[in-house]
């Protein structure tokens, strides 16, 4: 079966789709520059209760439309609802989309950012998709070099908690994350699977990687990343899985004299950010699938 092109997606989805993108990764270290010198961004802000608050009330409303999905209201994917999303994922390539007009939420103090993009791998189930991601003591080795370290903390049943830290080098800085997250999947009907994964707890590393290195208190630091959330839905198509994301975070504002340049910098990052986490999803799902390969089913 190899890579080969779904033949149902190519019979049905051969449209293009004006404006969207996909995945062809550009080196986006300028803009990181650009944004960790930005006037006022590398100083200290505080997450308020009141950016908590707006936050957890987006999330419900995120998690009523995924309840929407699953009652049918909506097509179960996201990539279902355009024909050229589809015919790109037939092309092998991952569509990536802000899901407001522009990713960004804008609220007191902080801002709410929301994309979603999809990927489709051929020659394996839902089903051995979600084994695979369920290997959270690995997820060191799916994501690297991001992700630095990952631990399964408590299973029972199908909820989950595990712990990750992730870093990026900027300018010889190490900038890092240690974050606590709970998760849970359920199958929903036979050829397809939903989860929701999000942070509980969010502290970056002063001085990552020295011997002085310690956790800030929760909600302080420069406010780069202050919550996360992921809703992913798996569905099994002709010979092979399509894995969807939607990624929520949540993050500090930006000033306004500065917002003209950053927030397109901003918007390309966030993009970025995902098109190589669903790649790298992809990569070990193929990678690590194969050590266990179960048979799909065909629709010829």
């Amino acid at each position: 079966m190899g890579n080969r092109v779904p033949a149902l997606l190519q019979r049905h989805w051969s449209f293009k789709c004006p404006g969207i993108s996909v995945t062809n990764m550009r080196t986006i270290t300028f803009a990181i520059l650009i944004i960790s010198a930005g006037a006022g961004l590398n100083y200290g802000a505080e997450l308020n209760q009141e950016a908590i608050k707006s936050w957890d009330e987006y999330l419900q409303s995120a998690e009523t439309q995924m309840k929407e999905r699953l009652q049918g209201g909506k097509p179960f994917l996201w990539a279902q609802e355009q024909q050229c999303r589809m015919a790109l994922l037939s092309e092998g390539q991952i569509p990536v989309e802000p899901v407001t007009p522009t990713g960004r939420i804008e609220i007191t103090g902080a801002i709410i950012h929301h994309w979603v993009g999809a990927v489709f791998i051929p020659g394996i189930t839902p089903d051995r998709v979600v084994e695979i991601l369920d290997e959270y003591d690995r997820y060191h080795e799916f994501y690297k070099p991001t992700v630095v370290s990952s631990r399964l903390l408590a299973r029972e049943g199908p909820e989950r908690q595990f712990s990750m830290r992730w870093e990026k080098k900027t300018a010889g800085v190490r900038n890092a994350i240690d974050a606590v997250y709970e998760a849970w999947y359920s199958p929903s009907g036979q050829d397809r699977w939903w989860s929701i994964a999000r942070t509980t707890r969010v502290q970056e590393i002063e001085h990552f990687g020295r011997r002085d290195e310690h956790l800030r208190p929760v909600g302080e630091g420069a406010g780069y990343v202050w919550r996360l959330c992921s809703i992913t839905r798996l569905l099994q198509l002709d010979h092979g899985t399509v894995v969807e994301v939607e990624a929520i975070a949540l993050s500090r504002d930006v000033p306004t004299s500065i917002a003209w340049l950053v927030n397109p910098i901003v918007s390309r990052i966030s993009r970025s950010a995902l098109v190589t986490t669903l790649e790298q999803t992809k990569q070990a799902v193929t990678r690590y699938g194969a050590e266990r390969p179960l048979n799909v089913a065909t629709n010829e």
